[in-house]
């Protein structure tokens, strides 16, 4: 697990929170082109359906997102290859990509021994290392 991975597994949404927000959020250079990215733990109270999530989307000079099929072929690829690689070593195989109007969405099924670390705690019981 890497930095950003482990500030969204140690913060789990757990609502429909903004994935906006400053903690999740990074500005990537890529292709000479900025993309503002988030990566998010969903941990639903019931702890069925958690969820990585990599959110990705090209930004203009003002901060506004691009359309992402205004996006040339070659950088709408290396914006799903950066969300794949943000979404390494977590979760379990199976990848979905979802393009939105002004974003990518990759998100991958929490692996067991996630959900189970993360009921432990929940419950305040010390989880292993």
């Amino acid at each position: 697990m890497d930095n950003r991975q482990k500030v969204a597994f140690d913060n789990p949404i757990h609502f429909n929170s903004d994935r906006r927000a400053g903690l999740y959020r990074s500005e990537i250079q890529i292709d000479g082109l900025t993309v503002e990215s988030f990566v998010t733990y969903f941990l639903p109270l019931s702890s069925s359906g958690a969820t990585w999530c990599a959110e990705l989307a090209a930004i203009d000079g003002d901060g506004r997102r691009i359309a992402v099929r205004t996006l040339s072929g070659r950088t709408q690829s290396l914006i799903r290859h950066l969300g794949c690689d943000l979404l390494d070593c977590v979760g379990l195989n199976d990848i979905r990509i979802t393009e939105l109007q002004e974003s990518v969405r990759i998100t991958r099924t929490a692996s067991l021994a996630e959900v189970e670390v993360a009921k432990l705690r929940g419950s305040g019981v010390a989880a292993p290392a």
